[in-house]
């Protein structure tokens, strides 16, 4: 069996000439096409790049502000309630009206700083305890004398104190 000789006839030698010349024409089409829509998502990404930099840039600088405004607001915050609570309630053997006025006495002795700053209080933080540490409770001709365990301070004073009896001799 013998191979036709295709390679003779002009119409086989154009058709396979063209199938060359146009399977290279589409890959060029393509490499253009291609090369043109990377060209195209680079650009995209290099611009993505430059607006992710520039939030970033701004969100340190807006953190900053936001920092130093809350500094800001920290040292103006001003103190809005005075709660007392008593350590030692089960404790001691006063009746719970005493306890109660010593309490409300306490708080109307501290009522003066509702609206004062925090940093003013916290700076006279001794002085306060004092003031309420030496002063003597006179409830019904009974005398209490308050010693002041904790003293949380910030938006609202709160004070844990230990009542005693005073014993008068």
């Amino acid at each position: 069996m013998r191979i036709p000789p295709y390679f003779h006839r002009k119409g086989y030698q154009r058709f396979f000439a063209g199938l060359v010349i146009g399977t290279i024409l589409g890959w060029v089409f393509f490499l253009v096409q291609f090369g043109l829509s990377q060209e195209k998502y680079i650009e995209i990404i290099l611009s993505q790049k430059e607006i992710i930099r520039n939030l970033k840039n701004s969100q340190k600088l807006i953190i900053a502000d936001n920092e130093k405004n809350n500094e800001e607001v920290a040292k103006k915050l001003k103190v809005q309630e005075v709660k007392v609570q008593v350590s030692n309630a089960d404790k001691l053997k006063a009746p719970q009206l005493d306890q109660l006025m010593v309490k409300q006495r306490v708080t109307e002795e501290m009522h003066h700083l509702i609206g004062q700053d925090i940093e003013t209080v916290a700076k006279s933080e001794r002085l306060l305890r004092k003031a309420i540490e030496n002063k003597t409770f006179v409830i019904d001709d009974h005398s209490y004398q308050v010693r002041i365990v904790n003293l949380f301070l910030y938006t609202k004073l709160e004070l844990h104190i230990h009542i005693s009896p005073q014993i008068t001799l």
